[in-house]
């Protein structure tokens, strides 16, 4: 039971092809038990902010109708669903959960409530991306000024020079000698 809950828009989810699977169920069953409450009248509204429509492509390859849930609207589902599969698998999900919101909180950084700190953190993060900048910058300079040119590029330099050379000697009545 990996991934049974996973990050979708910065949100902790699970799927209804999860569910159904985790308790035994077709999945059909669990699509047809979301899209009743979807469609009830009562608190409609409330289970739009539970439930997001998605989809998956089966092993043919075709795309089929799924369902994302956050944490109310698996527990408005599953809790639904009884027998001991049901209760490890609701134990397994709580756990899941409060693992992934732990995780969470621990790599949330506080940003400073001072204002200079915070322009601190601005200027800061400024200067590096300009370091990075003025890095990159200096790398195409440096492979601009000393691309290795092919055989046909140098080829084709090397006769307009000629062309060129040739050009000058006339405008200016000059013997091509050779030293």
């Amino acid at each position: 039971m990996k991934n049974l809950v996973i990050m979708k828009d910065q949100q902790a989810v699970t799927t209804s092809l999860q569910v159904a699977e985790v308790f035994g169920k077709n999945h059909k069953h669990v699509l047809d038990a979301i899209q009743n409450k979807i469609d009830s009248a009562e608190n409609s509204a409330q289970y739009d902010s539970m439930f997001a429509q998605g989809e998956y492509k089966d092993k043919s390859g075709k795309r089929n109708k799924m369902y994302y849930m956050n944490r109310d609207g698996f527990t408005f589902i599953a809790f639904g669903f009884t027998g001991k599969k049901a209760d490890e698998f609701k134990l397994k999900y709580i756990d899941a959960f409060n693992k992934m919101e732990e995780t969470i909180k621990e790599h949330r950084t506080e940003l400073p409530t001072d204002p200079m700190e915070v322009l601190r953190l601005v200027f800061n993060a400024t200067e590096n991306t300009n370091k990075k900048v003025d890095r990159i910058d200096s790398d195409v300079d440096y492979l601009k000024n000393n691309q290795r040119l092919d055989v046909g590029e140098y080829g084709y330099i090397s006769r307009r020079v000629s062309e060129k050379v040739n050009e000058y000697i006339k405008i200016h009545g000059l013997a091509l000698t050779a030293a």
